[in-house]
């Protein structure tokens, strides 16, 4: 039988943006929002395989509806394939997060299908390449 993906909750919807704290604020003026906290983190992904050294990110997690989060992502320093999708599309949705309870073998039940790994930071979370199905990817996140 050709068994079927299903996605049970999406945990949020990423855009990608060249200035978050410009993004952050049209977002405000339109948007009734609880506080917003900006956080930066370094990331050590690969790539299709290849490991990318380090990069550098500001994210912020906007509470737009009590069933949708929002995360906000700007690459502060370094390359990363986030880069690359901004110059291609502009500031626009990038992925939905989906919490599964073993990032590899989901990942792999995901390639079983012809889907694969973009890119990948050591555990913490996975993008499958999905964008010629949904015009973004999936990121795959623990669950918590």
């Amino acid at each position: 039988m050709n068994e079927r993906i299903r996605i049970n909750e999406v945990a949020h919807i990423c855009m990608l943006v060249d200035d978050i704290e410009k993004a952050l604020e049209r977002v405000n003026q339109t948007f009734e929002i609880p506080p917003v906290k900006v956080e930066e983190y370094t990331s050590t992904a690969r790539l299709r395989g290849k490991d990318l050294g380090k990069y550098n990110v500001k994210l912020a997690f906007v509470k737009i509806a009590n069933n949708m989060t929002l995360e906000l992502l700007e690459i502060s320093e370094g390359k990363s394939i986030e880069l690359d999708w901004l110059k291609n599309h502009g500031e626009t949705i990038h992925h939905i997060a989906i919490e599964v309870d073993d990032l590899e073998k989901e990942a792999a039940k995901w390639e079983k299908k012809g889907v694969k790994i973009l890119q990948e930071d050591h555990g913490k979370w996975i993008y499958l390449d999905t964008e010629k199905i949904l015009g973004m990817n999936i990121e795959l996140i623990p669950s918590e």
